[in-house]
């Protein structure tokens, strides 16, 4: 990492700035006793969302699988008693300055976007009485 930084001479790309002044932590869970086709609907459901409200989310699932999810947002990444493997969920935990400038980055790049042309505008040409076949 020293020597990219000098090849760089001191300057920082984007990326490297966002993971030095935004933080995050992916917590990793140990394989869930379900399959991945029961698994997804319940991570799409809480994808986005904070973690009280997707705790909430959890609780008031009446899946199976809600309570394991439930149990590994609770424990953020701490080690508890490893299930037989399965299938596993990973989090990521993101600060809200984080969502708010990724939303601010998704409005400008929405912003800057060519307006769409549904026909081009210009004369049509090749214009015959009959078809040509």
């Amino acid at each position: 990492m020293t020597i990219r930084s000098i090849r760089g001479r001191g300057r920082l790309n984007k990326t490297v700035k966002i993971l030095r002044t935004e933080r995050s932590h992916l917590a990793k869970s140990h394989f869930l006793k379900t399959s991945v086709k029961k698994l997804g609907p319940l991570a799409r459901q809480i994808a986005g969302k904070p973690i009280e409200d997707a705790i909430v989310q959890m609780r008031f699932s009446p899946k199976k699988a809600a309570r394991e999810v439930k149990r590994h947002l609770e424990a953020r990444g701490q080690v508890n008693i490893m299930m037989c493997p399965y299938t596993s969920i990973s989090v990521l935990l993101k600060e809200e300055a984080t969502r708010i400038r990724l939303a601010e980055e998704r409005e400008q790049k929405r912003q800057k976007k060519k307006v769409w042309v549904p026909l081009p505008d210009r004369p049509v040409t090749a214009q015959r009485q009959y078809c040509l076949w």
